[in-house]
């Protein structure tokens, strides 16, 4: 029981000296400035970090050796550089062997294209089959001939065989008859065998050309395969040409090497990379800005750049571009953000003066940005600790005014980290509290410090 009392009698204490305070005995201490007419900005403050619009990779044309890559990252390059260099040996013995292969393709082709044996061939096959065709007539004549002397001959012997057997005739007539009838027959069985060979050396001539002609056009068939070959050992030689060519691999622009990935000789594979290279003078800057403050950010807005990355003096660019899309991120603390990436170009003027003054930052080092996106080159400003929320939700301060805190309503337009413009409410000069502390009552006495 006497606990509570006790306590009881010191809160009393405690509210009486509150009391004291406000009321009486000078008031509370507080601070306060002058409200007063000058420039404001709205911006939005992020880290970021250098980037390059683009990089360049220089990777393996082809599979093939890579000799060793002497740039280091840093080291400034010319369009058009040699910056690495495959080994050419394979490449030039793939080069020599298309070309002798082309070389034997293109005898094998003339060759096969000489055709004036078989073209005068076929020219005399023709004049032989005319020729035999005559030879044909007259042999057909031939064997009508000596048919109709062998039936004489028969009908000549039949009759001497009659006289003979009358006496009419000698015995030595009848024997040069009987031998003029056996060659007469031996004459026609000649002249009919004679006949059939020519018959078959007729069919045989008329095959002739044929045969000829299907030889032809199996050369023509051989050429045209022959042609085939031929062009894809030309494409072989372009190919290796070509690969000659780009094994002196090149620097597609004017900048610098960001990162080399290999330095000793060996082996690689088509498309692994070698190098990065970027154009130090077309540096921007990304930072991730939260897409509920991205949503106040347009192209051209102005933006400072500082940090240690460019030492004691900011430097200035614009908005270039806020990517249409937003992602999430989780933020040091673990909560689930949504950002939105914001791309900053710094003029190409300033750019040149950074590196002459070698106050150029490198790709991917970190800065700060303010990004500016509101303006008012004459308003009436107060500090921004100096604002509260009234129990209606609205913007309010505690002014000072014959030694007493007064809270006033407040309309607020652009507003920052450190100052707020005030629409109206107050008046140029009146003192506002700053940082008002929590038991500052309305019509609270105080005292400035």
């Amino acid at each position: 029981m006497n606990r509570k009392k006790v306590m009881v009698t010191a809160a009393a204490i405690v509210i009486i000296f509150l009391l004291f305070i406000i009321f009486g005995g000078g008031g509370i201490p507080v601070s306060a400035v002058q409200s007063q007419y000058g420039t404001i900005r709205a911006y939005v403050e992020e880290r970021a970090k250098t980037s390059l619009p683009r990089v360049y990779h220089i990777a393996m044309p082809y599979d093939g050796r890579i000799t060793p890559i002497t740039l280091q990252p840093g080291t400034p390059v010319k369009q058009g550089d040699v910056i690495a260099t495959i080994n050419k040996l394979d490449l030039e013995t793939k080069a020599a062997e298309a070309r002798s292969r082309i070389g034997v393709i293109e005898g094998n082709i003339k060759i096969s294209r000489y055709n004036v044996m078989e073209e005068t061939s076929l020219k005399e096959s023709y004049d032989w089959i005319k020729t035999f065709a005559d030879m044909l007539k007259a042999s057909a004549k031939k064997v009508e001939a000596s048919e109709a002397k062998n039936k004489y001959s028969q009908w000549y012997l039949n009759s001497c065989e009659k006289m003979f057997s009358g006496k009419a005739i000698s015995e030595k007539e009848m024997n040069r008859t009987q031998m003029e009838a056996s060659e007469a027959t031996i004459d026609y069985e000649t002249a009919v065998l004679a006949n059939s060979a020519m018959i078959t050396m007729q069919s045989i001539m008329e095959l002739l050309p044929v045969y000829i002609k299907q030889y032809l056009e199996r050369k023509s068939l051989s050429t045209q395969v022959m042609l085939q070959q031929l062009q894809e050992a030309k494409s072989g030689l372009e190919k290796a040409e070509r690969d000659l060519k780009n094994a002196d691999i090149k620097s597609p622009i004017n900048g610098i090497v960001l990162n080399r990935f290999f330095m000793n000789e060996r082996f690689l594979q088509a498309g692994t990379v070698l190098m990065d290279l970027g154009n130090q003078e077309e540096i921007e800057i990304t930072s991730e800005i939260l897409s509920q403050e991205a949503v106040n950010i347009k192209p051209n807005d102005p933006v400072e750049i500082f940090g240690p990355a460019v030492g004691s003096t900011s430097i200035t660019g614009t908005v270039k571009r806020i990517n249409p899309e937003a992602f999430t991120k989780t933020s040091s603390l673990g909560v689930e953000e949504q950002r939105v990436s914001v791309i900053i170009s710094i003029s190409s003027d300033f750019i040149k003066k950074l590196l002459s003054e070698k106050r150029l930052p490198g790709v991917g080092y970190r800065l700060q940005v303010r990004i500016f996106t509101a303006f008012a080159p004459k308003a009436l400003k107060i500090p921004r600790t100096a604002l509260f929320r009234s129990n209606d939700g609205n913007w309010s301060a505690f002014i000072v005014s014959g030694g007493k805190a007064r809270i006033r309503k407040l309309q607020i337009g652009i507003m920052n980290d450190n100052e707020a413009q005030v629409l109206n409410g107050i008046s140029e000069g009146e003192k506002v509290i700053i940082a008002p502390p929590a038991s500052l009552l309305d019509g609270g006495s105080v005292k400035i410090e």
